[in-house]
């Protein structure tokens, strides 16, 4: 009998909010890494991502829980 390899398990989190998405694992990675530099472009260049890209997921989200999540000057 060989060894079988063991399966690989994946886990997704998201928030949905009255059945539409919210939050997923991006736009948690783009919240942490503003909080991580303070600044919304140092974290897209982290992250690869265009500065309005980052922009308009942050304010899709605000827009969805009617809270604002980032302040900028």
């Amino acid at each position: 009998m060989s060894p079988s390899k063991p399966e690989k398990v994946a886990v997704k989190i998201m928030l949905l909010l009255k059945g539409k998405y919210v939050l997923g694992e991006g736009r948690v990675r783009l919240l942490e890494e503003i909080d991580r530099f303070g600044c919304i472009s140092k974290a897209a260049k982290e992250l690869n991502i265009p500065y309005r890209v980052a922009i308009r997921h942050i304010r899709r989200v605000e827009e969805k829980i009617g809270e604002k999540l980032v302040v900028t000057r």
